[in-house]
Order: C-alpha cells, then structure tokens, then sequence
C-alpha cells in the first residue's frame, strides 16, 4: 500500500512506498516505445553510446534513491512530485529522497548516505557538474547504477545522463532578448538587466554561456545591470524594485529562471509601469503562464524536468536493458502565441498541485 504524503521541501530523507491503493495497476514496459533519442553529450562530447546494465538486472523489488541538491526549490519540489508519481506506476518500487539543501557538501554527504544503504539505483539531480564525480564514482563501483537527471554530471562516472541542454536553453533565451529589442525598437539595440540563479551551478555557467556568445554578436545591445545569486521571487522583486527606484534605462530583464521572472514582474505591477519592461524568464511555471496572458511578462522558456525519460531509463537499467548514455530532452519557447496551449491541460502535463509547473507535452499539442 503506498502512502499518500505531500511533497514539501524537505531536510530528512522520506520513503515513499511507490505502489497503488487497491489492486495494484499492472507494470509498465520500459523498454516498448520508452527508449529516448541519444544526442551528443555537450559536457564530454560522447554520441550515441549504448550502456550494457545486464549487471543490475533485479527480479525483485528494487529501492531508488533521489538525491536532489535543492528539493525546497519550487520547481525541482514539483520535478519530486513528478518522480513520485511516476514511479508510483510500479509497484515494486521503494522510492526515497533527500534534499542537499542548496549545498554541494550535503548533496555529497547524502549520496553518500543513499549508497552505504545499497539501494538498487540512485537518481542524482546535481547542482554542479563537478562536485559529485567522486561520491558517484564510488556508489557505482559498489554496483550501484546511477542516473544523472535534468543536470549534467562530467565524466563517465555515471551510467546515464538524461537532462536538458541548458546551453540550448540560454541561446533560446538571449534571441528572445534580440527579438524583444527588435520589436520594441526597430534594431537590435537597446538595454537589458540581468539576473542569475545560483552562483556556480553548472545551469547558471551554461546560461551564461551562451547568452555571451549570442549577444556579444550585438554590439548595440548593452547589458547595463547584473543580479548574481537571485534564487527566489523575493529576491528578485527586491532587486527590480531597487532598479526602478534609480530610474535606470532599461528595456528587457532576463531572468534566468522563472522565479526572477516572477519577482520582476511584481515589482513592475506594484510601481504601476507594467508594460515598460519586458521580461524573459525559463521553465514555464502556470503563474508566469498567466503574466505573459497579461503582457506582464514577455516569454517563458519551457523547461521539460525529463521525469519522464529518466524513469524509463531508471527502469531499463533494473531490467538489464541497454541504455544510451546520454539522452537530452528538448523544450519550447511560451510566449503570447501559444500560452493558450500552453496552459491547456490536454497539451501540457501538470505537475505538482501546489508548485503548478509543468512536465511534458503531450502527444498532438
């Protein structure tokens, strides 16, 4: 019988018994129409391998462990909600987690933790692409598989990697900043305010990234404020209201997540100049969904958590099936013109009652 708990940020780990009330459903088939595309691996530049896992073949109920650098984050508190009910699908499947709590120590110490308990999988959702090649190294050599999900880890440490290609995401980005410019002032010229999430982690180096090599191609397009470190709504509201107080020029914020997105556009709405700036921002979450149906934020890029894909993999690999080592999942860009659709629930999967993001699109949206 599975447990029905909510999912909060938490700080210890919670065992979630991933069954169904009554009889239990039959199990899926991971490996009939699950395998995802392999692309190139932007981190090592690995193509197309194929991973053998007969070695972790289990014909027993398994344990799979998630160990996530900042579950109390909305969005990665709405991608456990998605791996809690996906792996609810199989009934022979313990499913746990623990919150490094935005600290790359924590994040080590609990997958750590996670293998010295010998779980039959451990699922890693990394904050930094470096710090856990050693804690990961290890649990593998015990003949624990694990899965790097949505975030890259370097290396050939793991035995897969399904994430999205944040390198991808912030070219996405920094054009919609172009595009924006274009339309507001007839020439890619103009002012933008940036804001970064946090400092260091391998999704803010990749952003970063490309949004140089994108915009340095506009020498018209100045960047004329630089936010580093703005992880919650709160603080970007804070920040925006700061930048409005002292009157600075500017034309576009870029919030590289949805919740800088957020806090800016609040802090437009409650200084009466919505419609002065225009605001980009990433993952799509259903409240940013509804500020660009209001003109109150210009797009949103949509972020897939890759749940999906990686628990098909996570299965695949407890039934010894080849895997690819790498498998990335595309997004899509959420602007005025598709938001209705967007918000559709027959198009986009809803994820998470409390954090309302969203997962996946689904087949003929």
């Amino acid at each position: 019988m599975r447990r029905s708990l909510a999912w909060i940020a938490a700080t210890l780990a919670l065992a979630l018994i991933a069954g169904c009330s009554g009889q239990p459903a039959s199990q899926p088939q991971p490996g009939t129409n699950t395998a995802p595309k392999t692309q190139s691996d932007p981190a090592q530049g690995n193509s197309g391998r194929m991973v053998d896992t007969s070695k972790f073949k289990k014909d027993r109920p398994v344990k799979i462990h998630w160990a996530s650098f900042w579950a109390g984050s909305p969005w990665m508190a709405a991608m456990g909600e998605h791996l809690q009910q996906e792996f609810a699908k199989y009934p022979n499947v313990t499913f746990t987690y623990s919150d490094g709590q935005n600290k790359k120590e924590k994040l080590i110490a609990d997958i750590e933790d996670a293998a010295n308990k010998n779980p039959d999988l451990i699922i890693v959702t990394a904050g930094d692409a470096e710090s856990p090649r050693d804690v990961v190294a290890t649990a593998v050599k015990k003949g624990i598989p694990v899965v790097a999900l949505q975030k890259v880890i370097n290396g050939d440490e793991v035995t897969a990697k399904v994430f999205a290609d944040d390198v991808q995401i912030g070219k996405e980005q920094a054009k919609s900043v172009v595009e924006a410019l274009t339309k507001k002032n007839g020439l890619p010229k103009g002012t933008y305010a940036l804001m970064t999430a946090v400092a260091g982690s391998s999704l803010t180096n990749s952003r970063l990234k490309a949004y140089k090599e994108v915009l340095d191609q506009y020498p018209d397009i100045k960047k004329v404020a630089d936010q580093t470190n703005i992880n919650t709504r709160d603080q970007a509201r804070s920040v925006m209201e700061d930048l409005i107080q002292r009157n600075q020029n500017i034309d576009v914020v870029l919030g590289m997540i949805d919740e800088e997105a957020m806090g800016a556009a609040l802090a437009v709405r409650d200084a009466k100049k919505v419609g002065q700036y225009l605001i980009v921002g990433a993952n799509a979450q259903s409240e940013v969904l509804q500020l660009i149906k209001t003109n109150e934020v210009y797009n949103s890029y949509w972020v897939p958590d890759a749940v999906d894909k990686g628990v098909a993999i996570a299965m695949q690999i407890l039934q010894g099936e080849p895997v690819p080592f790498t498998t990335i999942v595309d997004g899509q860009m959420v602007d005025k013109t598709n938001v209705d659709q967007a918000l559709n629930p027959k198009c986009f999967v809803y994820r998470g009652p409390e954090h309302k993001a969203h997962s996946k699109q689904a087949d003929g949206c």
